[in-house]
């Protein structure tokens, strides 16, 4: 008895993710882009309207790659979403609960958005995260509670956005010389923001009492400055906030 494509493909994607298969192996498994193959709590879910749910609890949720315009969202509950692939105009929500969310990997370029929602979030962007030069294109947001939120480089008008709560953002390169604005925001809470490089965009401190430092340390650990090029610029906004960039002037915080 021959075995039907989907049923194949699905198999496939499920002993990747459970063997812990490299990104390329994964990519064998992943149908054209007109599809979708994901797993909810280890079955394929039944798609309706390019959105795929999870449930109102825990949820491990995994997808191959997610073509243009589809959705994942978490639901209720504590949940683990993995994307290898986000493309433009696809979102990923946690919804309530303390969810972890981690999409690409180190060879591609994600778009769309990514929200934890409500509760203490960890979000994090293997590689980069890209606008395709529309500034906004590609988000990541934390919404309310603590939230972590990581990503590689930021470009071509990728946000990465604290939403309210106390977060911590961090990544390695923000902006490039192309025009189009990125940007990095912590908004409401006392944030902790990293960045090694901002280069040609802004970053926000937002209300409450920031910090900003660059994301590499030096050899003893000790934190360093944000490298600031291109008429790039750290703005501390409300509170009491601690900048460290090179060159000093490149901020306006209270602290330096």
């Amino acid at each position: 008895m021959t075995t039907s494509p989907i049923r194949r493909r699905t198999a496939l994607l499920s002993a990747a993710l459970l063997t812990g298969t490299c990104a390329a192996s994964l990519t064998l498994a992943a149908p054209a882009r007109a599809e979708a193959v994901c797993l909810v709590n280890g079955l394929p879910p039944v798609i309706i309207g390019n959105v795929i749910n999870g449930t109102p609890g825990n949820d491990v949720i995994t997808c191959a790659g997610l073509p243009l315009d589809y959705t994942v969202n978490g639901l209720g509950g504590n949940d683990t979403i993995r994307v290898l692939e986000l493309l433009s105009n696809g979102t990923v929500d946690g919804g309530d609960g303390d969810d972890t969310i981690t999409v690409g990997n180190p060879l591609g370029a994600t778009s769309g958005v990514l929200r934890g929602g409500p509760g203490d979030d960890t979000v994090t962007v293997i590689g980069h995260l890209d606008g395709i030069s529309i500034s906004g294109a590609a988000r990541v947001e934390g919404n309310a509670g603590d939230d972590t939120l990581t990503a590689g480089v930021v470009t071509r008008g990728g946000f990465l956005l604290g939403g309210d709560g106390n977060d911590a953002l961090t990544a390695d390169t923000v902006g490039d010389s192309a025009g189009i604005s990125s940007a990095v925001n912590g908004e409401a809470g006392d944030d902790t923001i990293r960045v090694r490089q901002l280069n040609a965009t802004q970053l926000h401190g937002g209300s409450g009492n920031d910090l900003v430092k660059s994301s590499l340390p030096d050899i003893l650990g000790n934190p360093t400055p944000v490298t600031v090029t291109n008429g790039g610029f750290v703005h501390g906004d409300g509170g009491s906030d601690t900048c460290t960039t090179a060159p000093a002037s490149a901020n306006n915080c209270e602290q330096h």
